[in-house]
């Protein structure tokens, strides 16, 4: 699959291939220092209507603040941070 990756060092968001069932980790191809897993907007504007299954997570959530928990334990980065160059933890 293709994965999406930031890297806070050199600030270049890329995207590669992880096959499945192996980790999606990925360290960046400039610098070589492991890079963060972005996730799309879509996921984070699906509406205030609970319990929400989300697809990327493979799993429904029950509250906003239960989604956010999930996805910030897996160190997920809002693909919202690029427009101001700086990576948003959960």
């Amino acid at each position: 699959m293709i994965h999406e990756f930031r890297c806070e060092t050199c600030k270049i968001q890329y995207e590669d291939y992880i096959p499945p069932n192996s980790p999606v980790v990925s360290n960046c191809h400039k610098c070589g220092k492991p890079a963060l897993k972005v996730f799309g907007l879509a996921q984070f504007n699906m509406g205030e209507n609970w319990p929400q299954y989300n697809v990327q997570a493979g799993k429904t959530f029950n509250s906003r603040a239960e989604e956010d928990r999930h996805f910030e334990s897996i160190g997920a980065v809002r693909a919202d941070s690029h427009f101001d160059n700086k990576p948003k933890k959960w």
